[in-house]
């Protein structure tokens, strides 16, 4: 995949990246379950063996609850690591402009032309575009 094509992705990434944070959170939530059984034994108060109920949260998902958070984990993994490259790929940018331009861009979701304008301090549009595109068939 182009470094392009990264980039303009980022912002879905971190939206993605979002929803499968949810998604895990809801899954972890649905798998405990109470649940209760019987013991023999004494306590401090009753020497004699007796039935005791115990109960407490069931913490063993079942196998498909473990395979779908399994795959979320994987796909959350998978995004995090497009998103660590991407923010590589802008910090390994020598040149302050073009830096500047990613960040703006792609890391704050800027128009086009308010980019130029922090950038450049005029609202063309086309002066970031193109200085990006030039550098990037330079690379």
């Amino acid at each position: 995949m182009k470094i392009t094509d990264l980039l303009s992705q980022y912002s879905d990434v971190l939206n993605e990246i979002k929803l499968l944070n949810q998604q895990i959170s809801k899954l972890q939530n649905r798998h405990e379950k109470i649940v209760s059984d019987t013991v023999t034994g004494c306590t401090p108060k009753r020497s004699d063996k007796h039935v005791i109920v115990i109960s407490g949260v069931d913490m063993r998902p079942d196998k498909q609850l473990r395979r779908k958070y399994q795959r979320l984990e994987q796909r959350r993994r998978r995004l995090k690591w497009i998103e660590g490259e991407i923010e590589i790929f802008i910090d390994s940018v020598a040149d302050s402009k073009i830096r500047q331009i990613l960040s703006l861009r792609y890391i704050d979701g800027l128009p086009w032309a308010k980019v130029a304008q922090d950038v450049y301090g005029y609202a063309n549009a086309n002066t970031p575009q193109m200085a990006l595109t030039r550098y990037l068939k330079a690379k």
